[in-house]
């Protein structure tokens, strides 16, 4: 959930900046969102040492690395995109909303799949079932 209410956060205040006219508005609802955004960095890198270990989670680690690389890539050129598009960035930034929350769908999907289970335990002088 450190991961994921962030990304929900973030695609707020994205929805928040590309609605708003008021540059304070915009401006506040983008530091909102790179707050965010800068908070759940931390626990998202230690998901893969979740169900990855050794060279596996070293190799995890890489590839949201590779994917963060190539979102530097992708995003600002969608918002040059969208601005000469459209001529305002309000498009590019609405655009960003979607990968926000599939960042959170994913997360929540690997809570759900890595949700321990209980374990029965048998009792001094049970037989376990």
């Amino acid at each position: 959930m450190h991961v994921v209410v962030p990304c929900v956060v973030m695609a707020a205040g994205y929805v928040a900046a590309s609605c708003s006219g008021w540059g304070w508005l915009t401006a506040a609802a983008l530091g909102t969102s790179f707050v965010a955004f800068m908070g759940f960095q931390g626990p998202a890198l230690a998901v893969p040492t979740e169900f990855l270990a050794g060279r596996a989670a070293a190799a995890g680690i890489a590839a949201m690395n590779t994917i963060t690389m190539f979102s530097g890539f992708v995003g600002p050129y969608w918002m040059g995109a969208m601005k000469d598009a459209t001529g305002s960035y309000q498009a590019g930034l609405g655009g960003l909303v979607v990968p926000s929350l599939l960042a959170g769908g994913v997360m929540w999907g690997l809570t759900l799949a890595l949700e321990r289970k209980p374990v029965a335990v048998a009792k001094l002088g049970e037989e376990p079932a």
